[in-house]
């Protein structure tokens, strides 16, 4: 009997994601393209009369399906409305399919990734959008989306993808939260200011919230390796079972972060975790969290990814038995993360790329350090002072890219590397530099003058260090670093941390 290798992705998932500033929109868009690629791929062989076999399914998650068809007519016929009826379940979003024969390949990792490439090439050809229930285009304009108005909801008009983001959106919070928590509460997704107000943050006056987007390092070798490694059919479920393994791993490294950093105050009856979830799962999360908490919770949530993959990923190994394959599951995963600082009412969607283009950057450092097979985890933290960015790169040559010296003095690894500092070595000047006896404004002016007079920057920073020893507080300029004002020396650039440390300090 001849078999079928089929795959689909589910493309523009970003866009559709993060299309308006409203946290729960967003949520309940995550967990609708979340239902695409898992549930509604299943009911959707109920609907077609198609038996649905689960040791036939190799992935399905993160917007990927592959599964194995055992004749073609139902092959066909998944082919010919699956594409359809998920572009009408969520209007923006569009699918690529492909399908290959495993008896024309060598081997099935040949013709699995045959399939892969097949699914690239139709991912670059366009795609007509459904979703267009009104042919004449007649009535209101939905002001948040720009798309045509489908309803009115609390005196707003709102497009149909809004409508059916708003009507997912309630559960998804609760299995975020539950996720995260390890308990079912009543918390709920607010918007931007309610959460700044709420977790207090206005009191004070430093009313930032910090977007965390976190991807993990080197998922397509380890990929890669299980199909020039693993052979005939016993591929379906390593592939199957990995793809688990890793959104256990990650979700689980979530909960022992947000244990590490709220658990004690989480014991409290009432409380209110100053953090929301947006995409947990695969391996990649992005969560909201109250600004001073970011970086105390990026740093522990990539240790943790570090463990639970080496750790869930051994039994792995062992339980498919596939240790003699030399998969390297065992060496576990490292991953990378990015951390954009910003108003409450700052676009959310900008925030979101900001801290995926600082994850990108961070991954490119990291590789370039990667030793002995592993990649080290790092990440970016960017507080945001202009009204406006496009990525990391245009911020480089806008603000961070002096003649004399450079202020990205990023990224900060989990363990040491050469020539660059950790994210322990961060929060340590961080809360040195928060003293009343450290020189935080000085430093501050200190950092305006450095682009236009080095020479008066150099004059003002001896004057600081003078000023610490004259006071007693010597100690100080060793706590920070201060014995040059250039801190680091890469690619035959001058760098200094003090710029992150002054900025990030007042969060």
């Amino acid at each position: 009997m001849d078999k079928y290798l089929y795959g689909a992705s589910i493309q523009g998932i970003q866009s559709f994601i993060f299309q308006t500033n409203k946290l729960r929109e967003i949520v309940g868009a995550s967990d609708l393209v979340d239902y695409l690629s898992s549930g509604f791929f299943r009911d959707f062989f109920e609907k077609e009369k198609i038996p649905f076999k689960e040791e036939d399914l190799i992935l399905s998650a993160a917007g990927n399906i592959k599964y194995e068809f055992e004749n073609r007519e139902d092959c066909r016929k998944i082919v010919a409305g699956f594409s359809k009826a998920i572009m009408l379940a969520a209007p923006g979003i569009t699918v690529s399919q492909a399908v290959v024969k495993p008896e024309d390949y060598v081997d099935y990792g040949k013709a699995l990734q045959a399939l892969e490439d097949s699914l690239k090439s139709q991912r670059n050809k366009s795609h007509y959008i459904l979703g267009d229930y009104n042919p004449f285009k007649i009535g209101e304009t939905a002001r948040r989306t720009g798309g045509l108005g489908f309803k009115y909801l609390k005196n707003e008009v709102i497009d149909l993808s809004q409508s059916k983001k708003i009507s997912r959106s309630e559960k998804a919070e609760s299995k975020l939260m539950e996720i995260l928590t390890g308990k079912r509460n009543g918390t709920i997704i607010r918007d931007n200011s309610e959460l700044a107000v709420e977790w207090g943050n206005f009191i004070s006056g430093n009313n930032w919230i910090a977007i965390i987007h976190a991807d993990g390092n080197g998922l397509g070798a380890q990929i890669m390796s299980i199909y020039e490694k693993v052979k005939g059919p016993k591929i379906k479920e390593v592939i199957r079972e990995f793809s688990k393994a890793l959104d256990l791993a990650t979700k689980s490294a979530v909960k022992k972060a947000y244990d590490d950093v709220f658990g004690g105050e989480a014991k409290n009856e009432g409380y209110e975790p100053p953090i929301r979830p947006i995409l947990l799962g695969g391996d990649d999360i992005t969560v909201i969290i109250k600004g001073d908490a970011a970086i105390p919770f990026t740093q522990s949530f990539l240790k943790w990814f570090e463990i639970e993959t080496k750790s869930i990923f051994s039994s792995l190994e062992s339980d498919l038995k596939v240790s003699d394959l030399n998969l390297g599951l065992s060496k576990g995963l490292t991953a990378c993360a990015g951390v954009s600082f910003v108003k409450p009412n700052y676009p959310f969607h900008y925030g979101v790329h900001l801290s995926e283009s600082l994850t990108s950057e961070a991954k490119k450092h990291s590789k370039s350090l990667k030793k002995e097979g592993k990649i080290p985890s790092s990440a970016f933290f960017l507080k945001v002072q202009s009204s406006y960015v496009e990525d990391y790169s245009s911020i480089i040559d806008q603000m961070l890219d002096n003649k004399h010296i450079r202020f990205d003095y990023g990224p900060y690894f989990l363990e040491p590397q050469s020539n660059y500092s950790t994210m322990e070595e961060l929060r340590s000047w961080i809360k040195t530099v928060s003293r009343p006896s450290a020189p935080k404004s000085g430093l501050r002016q200190w950092l305006g003058v450095i682009p236009h007079d080095p020479g008066q920057a150099k004059f003002m920073f001896e004057r600081i260090k003078k000023n610490l020893k004259e006071r007693g507080n010597e100690k100080i300029i060793t706590e920070l670093n201060l014995e040059s004002e250039y801190s680091n020396h890469r690619d035959g650039r001058i760098y200094t941390h003090l710029y992150d440390v002054v900025n990030l300090s007042s969060l």
